[in-house]
């Protein structure tokens, strides 16, 4: 979930508790039919924002080990850079919490390294994970990344054109490219198999109530 500034977060930490309390209603003789994870991205206005800070509190208080927040840690926001707007350092605020911290440095490329981040948050289950990804905003764009321009605003035909061919993406707007389409069915497979698998333990869970 992602939204208005510190709002998201908020948000998250309100269905993780229900989540939690779903579990200890329904979570019975081995029918785990509640078992979901809550996601959230979070910038650094997002941290600007009490309310987040006295949310995530709350998480770690209550324990919602379901919750995996992502924080984009770009140096950005709208007011410029923030060497001169935010000078909070994310990592130990949330640590402080008593919050599970992980980084990920390479942000704009390195998703096997997000994957295995989000392995290792879903491996604890005791508290809630921040997984902080260091990224440019604006990443591809050769003449607005890294710069608070980008922010909120829209890059502009030439810009797009350039960031384009700077990414090396021939395909027209709304190109579906057919790799893509081939892992679409494989996907809608994987979701029906779980679909069926609810089902069974929705029966099951039923049968002996």
């Amino acid at each position: 979930m992602k939204g208005l500034l510190g709002q998201c977060i908020v948000n998250v930490v309100g269905l993780a508790l229900a989540e939690k309390h779903l579990v200890a209603r329904f979570n019975k003789s081995n029918n785990e039919i509640v078992d979901h994870y809550m996601y959230a991205i979070l910038g650094d206005g997002c941290q600007m924002e009490g309310i987040a800070n006295e949310a995530c509190s709350f998480a770690r208080h209550c324990g919602l080990g379901m919750l995996i927040a992502f924080y984009d840690d770009n140096h950005i926001s709208l007011d410029r850079d923030t060497k001169i707007t935010f000078i909070e350092n994310v990592d130990e605020c949330f640590k402080g919490l008593g919050w599970h911290v992980i980084w990920v440095k390479n942000g704009n490329t390195g998703y096997d390294n997000i994957r295995a981040a989000i392995k290792e948050a879903k491996a604890v289950k005791d508290k809630p994970t921040l997984i902080k990804v260091t990224t440019t905003v604006g990443y591809g764009s050769p003449n607005k990344a890294n710069s608070y321009n980008i922010h909120g605003s829209a890059l502009g035909a030439m810009e797009v054109d350039a960031t384009r061919k700077n990414l090396t993406w021939p395909h027209e707007p709304f190109h579906v490219p057919e790799d893509v389409k081939r892992e679409l069915p494989l996907k809608s497979n994987r979701m029906k198999s779980l679909l069926n698998m609810r089902r069974n333990t929705k029966m099951k869970l039923q049968s002996s109530n």
